[in-house]
């Protein structure tokens, strides 16, 4: 991965719970350069998360990652091999999204649209692969069990309604990265 690349996924990892020194060490000094480093780094990490978070019996591990597309190498690899879920919301509601944040400029309007085009296009030609699942995020809000079923299935594991359930969690920023992300992905947008 280039450099800013390498700062976007420290700065998630640190969201996800994980401390400096564990994400240091994950890494372990290895040039983030090729496909077969980072599937190395996820095994490795998915050991200390499923500790961290108390889910011994994990069997997969998710990865929300927008950022993926910026490696097209990457891309093919983890659509030709791994079962994937593709979220994508109604491109109008993003663009209105986009145009009335009220504390983004011209520019970075620009690079928002920008990117999710791009995200999407060099994830189009995966969408059809049996492994990789489209997931609308107006199906998620509508139909949210019979989506997460699907969801569920696909992924390979029993169904949970946990996801309904109000519970504390361990790392909330987990779910809400926040405005420190977003800066960090502005400031690599700009290298």
């Amino acid at each position: 991965m280039p450099p800013h690349l390498v700062e976007l996924h420290f700065a998630r990892m640190l969201h996800h719970g994980f401390t400096h020194q564990e994400t240091a060490r994950l890494l372990n000094r290895r040039k983030q350069n090729s496909v077969e480093v980072l599937m190395n780094w996820y095994r490795d990490a998915f050991h200390v998360a499923k500790a961290k978070w108390s889910k011994q019996n994990a069997s997969v591990v998710g990865d929300k990652s927008p950022d993926l597309y910026l490696d097209p190498q990457l891309v093919q690899k983890l659509a030709s091999e791994d079962r994937l879920l593709y979220s994508i919301r109604d491109p109008r509601a993003i663009f209105r999204s986009i145009v009335r944040s009220s504390e983004t400029t011209t520019q970075e309007m620009h690079v928002r649209w920008a990117t999710f085009r791009d995200n999407v296009e060099i994830w189009e030609k995966h969408l059809d692969s049996d492994n990789v699942m489209v997931v609308r995020y107006e199906d998620l809000v509508r139909f949210p069990e019979t989506t997460m079923r699907k969801v569920y299935r696909h992924v390979g594991v029993d169904y949970s309604d946990r996801f309904l359930q109000l519970f504390p969690r361990s790392y909330p920023t987990r779910f809400h990265l926040g405005k420190s992300y977003r800066q960090t992905v502005r400031n690599s947008k700009q290298l």
